[in-house]
This record gives C-alpha cells, sequence and structure tokens, in this order.
C-alpha cells in the first residue's frame, strides 16, 4: 500500500523582513491613507500658469476632478490635480489654473477662500 500523502498546509504567511517592516512604517496602507481623506475641504485658492482645466494639490491622487467653489458667491469650477504644491508654508489649499480662477473671481483677487469636493 502506498503511503498517503500529507494534507495540504496552507502556505504561511510572508513574514515581515527588516525591510517590509521598515516600509511599512514609511508607508502607511492604502485604507490608512483613504481614511484621512474627506471628500470635501476649505481654506485658500490661489492662480499659477498651469494648463487650463488643471490645479495642484499637496495630497489628492493626479488625475482627481475637483468641484471648486468660491464662498463668497457660489461660483464653481472643475479642475483636475495634475502638480503638487502649494507647500504648507503659504497657507494655501489649492492652487488653480488661471481660467480656472477666472471662473470664480477677477486674477487681481489674487487669493480666495473656496471649498473643494471630490
Amino acid at each position: 500500500m502506498a503511503p498517503s500523502s500529507p494534507a495540504a498546509v496552507p502556505p504561511a504567511a510572508t513574514p515581515l523582513t527588516p525591510l517590509t517592516t521598515l516600509v511599512e512604517k514609511v508607508v502607511p496602507p492604502a485604507a490608512a491613507v483613504a481614511a484621512t481623506l474627506t471628500a470635501s475641504d476649505s481654506g485658500v485658492a490661489s492662480w499659477f500658469g498651469a494648463p487650463a482645466a488643471t490645479c495642484a494639490h499637496r495630497t489628492l491622487p493626479m488625475g482627481t476632478l475637483v468641484k471648486v467653489t468660491r464662498n463668497h458667491n457660489g461660483a464653481s469650477a472643475t479642475c483636475k490635480v495634475d502638480d503638487r504644491g502649494p507647500t504648507l508654508e503659504t497657507g494655501r489649499l489649492i492652487d488653480l489654473s488661471l481660467d480656472t480662477f477666472e471662473k470664480l473671481a477677477a486674477s487681481e483677487a489674487g487669493l480666495i477662500d473656496v471649498m473643494i469636493e471630490w
């Protein structure tokens, strides 16, 4: 009689190596990052020389469509994140392409209070 083969044992989870442990501390799991993002935020917007209908945001994923609404008058416009910025030191939430900004205010306004939704 032939010996029976051992029962199939599922493979053990891949053990954490020093490198994967380090990476987990530096790069949080995607679910943790998603939990920190809300679907709206408010702050100050400015404009910069960028392609039409685009914007810069520090953390939203590239390609995200953002609805920007000016708090003062309710005017809104949509743009796509294609750049990083503004820096934390500026105190701004988002930088808009000039054409997007001008849908909300005259470029001379410089800075405007907005709410963004994505």
